[in-house]
């Protein structure tokens, strides 16, 4: 894959696709995460509740305000889509990898935490 073999990083960010992103007790405000297969993780993005999911076969499954939707697209879509959820992987032991990215300004959206404090500090967000 040359250029493209850290894509996980460059997503992510510094903290890339492992340890503690896997099977989070909440959804992240931004970033990467992972769930091995029987898991879900909830939470508020966006002023909805988001409950991603993935079933003993791996295969994915989203609830946002306890409707079933697809796992992947703007959250807030009655808005200004200020955050976005996509799948980054499904991988061979069932597991499904995600991330949250977030609306900055009014037409850049970020991936990973740092990149959304370097845009809070520059002002960029607005």
């Amino acid at each position: 894959m040359g250029l493209y073999s850290d894509i996980g990083s460059l997503i992510c960010g510094k903290e890339g696709v492992g340890g503690s992103r896997w099977n989070p007790s909440a959804l992240p405000f931004i970033g990467c995460f992972g769930l091995l297969n029987g898991n879900k993780v909830t939470g508020a993005i966006a002023g909805h509740q988001l409950e991603v999911a993935v079933d003993p076969d791996g295969q994915n499954a989203c609830k946002l305000d306890g409707s079933d939707v697809a796992c992947g697209g703007c959250i807030d879509k009655d808005s200004d889509c200020s955050a976005w959820l996509s799948v980054l992987s499904h991988n061979p032991d069932k597991s499904v990898f995600f991330y949250l990215s977030r609306k900055i300004g009014d037409h850049t959206d970020v991936t990973n935490q740092e990149n959304w404090d370097a845009a809070q500090r520059t002002g960029r967000n607005r």
